[in-house]
C-alpha cells in the first residue's frame, strides 16, 4: 500500500490536479485520458455540491429515489402486525 498512488478523484478534490493526471496517465490509455479527466471533474462537481447541504441532498434522495421502497416495507410491517400472524407464528408451538 506504500506504493499505491492516492485516487485520482481525492486530488481533484483536493485542488492537486497536476498529482491526479499523472496517477490517471498510469492508469489509462491516453487516448481515453481526457474523456476520463472530464468524467472525474463531473464526479468532483457533484461530490462538491452534495456536501454543501449533506442533510437536505440525502433527506431529497430518500423519498425522491428509494419512496417506493419505503412505502412497500412499511406497508408489509402495517400488514404484518394488523394481521398478527408474528403472534401465531410465536405461539403456534404451544398452541398445537
Amino acid at each position: 500500500m506504500l506504493f499505491m498512488p492516492e485516487t485520482p478523484v481525492y486530488l481533484y478534490k483536493m485542488g492537486r490536479g497536476d498529482k491526479a493526471d499523472e496517477v490517471l496517465m498510469k492508469l489509462y490509455k491516453p487516448a481515453y485520458i481526457e474523456d476520463k479527466k472530464r468524467e472525474l471533474q463531473t464526479e468532483v462537481d457533484n461530490i462538491k455540491l452534495e456536501s454543501r447541504d449533506p442533510i437536505l441532498m440525502r433527506t431529497k434522495q430518500l423519498f425522491t429515489v428509494y419512496g417506493k421502497c419505503i412505502l412497500i416495507g412499511g406497508g408489509l410491517q402495517f400488514w404484518q402486525q394488523f394481521c398478527g400472524i408474528n403472534t401465531v407464528m410465536y405461539f403456534g408451538p404451544d398452541i398445537l
